[in-house]
């Protein structure tokens, strides 16, 4: 329970109900993979977030020791609601990809709760038929690709990058919540012919403000 940054540096990773794989030092807020495809239970991160630690998933891809993309999979969960103690976070931050299935739901204190994709230069945030619900706080999609806008000036988000990945940010039929904070969509096209930056089809987007940034 003691507050801090909690940092992963595996490869690709699977958050779920599963016990752990591929991985060491679990006891928040350290921990360490040491395999392709660690496995992180929800169950862990819920309690770090209860203590308000500020708690970070994120990926390492090739050249560090793995033979992934550094993609992160977030799963559906048995127990989906946290209460939130003060000065907790959450930020996933993935080397390619960020596929979100299910639902989750935070309480309690206020916390930022972000999801970054592309810090290898191309990344896509998929949450088609998803549900969040943040009580208090901001809630940001994006990533770390640099896009230039055509009528000047430059944001970072996140980029579709092939025919099977079109959609930067693809909130298709989703259920955000955020509606004491700001939802932030930040997402770009790096494949031709046919993309998309971001795609809010069919969804339910409730937040006191909504930004959304595309190229």
């Amino acid at each position: 329970g003691r507050n801090g940054s909690w940092l992963l540096d595996p490869f690709d990773i699977l958050v779920t109900d599963d016990v752990l794989k591929g991985s060491s030092g679990t006891t928040s807020p350290s921990f360490t993979a040491n395999a392709d495809s660690a496995v992180v239970q929800w169950s862990t991160i819920s309690t770090a977030l209860a203590a308000g630690t500020q708690v970070t998933v994120t990926t390492s891809a090739n050249g560090t020791g793995g033979s992934q993309n550094g993609d992160i999979t977030i799963g559906i969960f048995k127990s989906p609601s946290v209460n939130v103690g003060g000065g907790g976070s959450l930020t996933f931050i993935a080397d390619r990809n960020i596929d979100v299935q299910g639902t989750m739901g935070f309480f309690g204190a206020a916390m930022p709760l972000k999801f970054l994709a592309g810090r290898s230069g191309q990344g896509v945030i998929e949450l088609p038929n998803t549900s969040i619900n943040l009580q208090n706080g901001d809630i940001t999609f994006g990533g770390l690709t640099e896009f230039t806008r055509a009528g000047g000036g430059k944001f970072f988000g996140a980029a579709s990058y092939d025919a099977a990945h079109p959609i930067g940010v693809n909130l298709s039929s989703a259920n955000i919540n955020a509606l004491n904070g700001t939802i932030t969509i930040n997402g770009g096209s790096k494949y031709q012919p046919a993309s998309i930056g971001v795609n809010i089809s069919n969804s339910d987007l409730l937040a006191r403000n909504i930004v959304r940034r595309l190229e």
